[in-house]
């Protein structure tokens, strides 16, 4: 600082001392010329401020510049080399179940860098349009596309890609492959000729599946049963629940039918089966509480009107088995006495033991 304006100042100069030019070291060395022509090769480790370049694929070059001091990071080059398409290999035919995921694949023997753009027909291959990503659409413009969860309308589609070297000018279709999507099976399971069963009855449940199915699983109340793999099962008193049938058709889908319930049949009968037998045998009855805990008691008398067997069961049923072992005792006609947890007779009935 000064006291006041002092005066002007007519001229200035800096003076800016340096040393030489420092020049990099390229790699890799082997596609790198230092003249234009491409004719005089650049020697590995040798200093040079331009070098030329003639990779025949994308090749990243770097460069490394020293100072008596310090050497600086590489900076990396990128060049890329572009090729035009050569053979395509086009996608092929998908078929999928309904609702299921699919992908459809295109690949070129050479070609750098390659763009891709698939396209769909929906009309047989007279028109195509761009897929864009969304719906089921994913990869629209890469190698593959991907479709997820495709719904039955899309059967029959077709799928091309249209490959691009931009830098080329050059452009490649490929062939078109076609989606077939199958409709899940359809089952109806009905019964006959009984729904309702009582002891001694049984019936049969039938399935009708469309597509025809390959492989059957039945399951009763939604558990699988083990060797019912047939397209039919047959159900008797001890059988009694919710049916229900899963499958796969000849075309590899499956699906699950609804269920069908067999249930019990009222009937004031005491059951006691086999008879004649050799002194073992079964007794059933119809426990109107359903699946609740219902005792029952079974008295049983010989001819002469001496009891012979007591005991007392918790029925838990609508038809609960009840069996009796008598094989100790002598043959003859018996008396069999169905009674509730009081001891009140419900019903009676007979056996012969032979």
């Amino acid at each position: 600082g000064g006291p006041g304006d002092v005066g002007t100042l007519a001229s200035w100069s800096i003076s800016i001392s340096y040393g030489a030019a420092f020049s990099g070291i390229w790699s890799p060395a082997a596609t790198l010329f230092t003249n234009p022509a491409a004719t005089v090769p650049y020697v590995a480790g040798s200093l040079a401020n331009t070098v030329y370049a003639l990779p025949t694929t994308t090749t990243n070059y770097s460069v490394t510049i020293s100072t008596p001091n310090c050497t600086s990071a590489p900076t990396i080059i990128p060049i890329t080399v572009a090729n035009p398409i050569g053979a395509i290999t086009a996608p092929v035919n998908k078929t999928i179940c309904v609702n299921s995921n699919t992908s459809f694949s295109v690949s070129a023997a050479s070609g750098n860098p390659i763009t891709y753009q698939w396209q769909v027909s929906t009309d047989g291959g007279a028109t195509w349009n761009n897929v864009t990503n969304g719906g089921v659409y994913s990869g629209a413009t890469t190698s593959t596309l991907s479709l997820t969860n495709v719904p039955i309308g899309y059967s029959t589609y077709q799928y091309r890609a249209i490959l691009t070297v931009a830098a080329c000018t050059n452009t490649g279709t490929s062939a078109a492959a076609t989606l077939t999507v199958n409709p899940l099976p359809t089952i109806t399971l009905t019964a006959a000729p009984y729904t309702k069963l009582y002891p001694g009855i049984s019936t049969t449940i039938s399935s009708n599946v469309s597509p025809n199915a390959a492989t059957y699983q039945w399951y009763k109340n939604g558990v699988i049963i083990p060797g019912a793999t047939g397209s039919t099962i047959d159900v008797d008193v001890d059988g009694m629940g919710d049916y229900s049938l899963a499958v796969t058709d000849v075309n590899g889908c499956s699906n699950t039918s609804g269920s069908l319930t067999i249930s019990e049949a009222a009937n004031d009968i005491l059951f006691i089966y086999p008879s004649p037998n050799t002194g073992q045998f079964q007794v059933r009855y119809y426990n109107l509480a359903g699946n609740s805990v219902n005792p029952r008691t079974l008295t049983i008398y010989d001819s002469k009107g001496a009891r012979v067997y007591s005991r007392t069961y918790n029925i838990t049923l609508p038809y609960s088995r009840m069996d009796v072992n008598m094989s100790n005792l002598s043959k003859g006609i018996y008396r069999v006495e169905l009674g509730d947890a009081n001891g009140k007779r419900i019903k009676t009935g007979s056996v012969i033991i032979l």
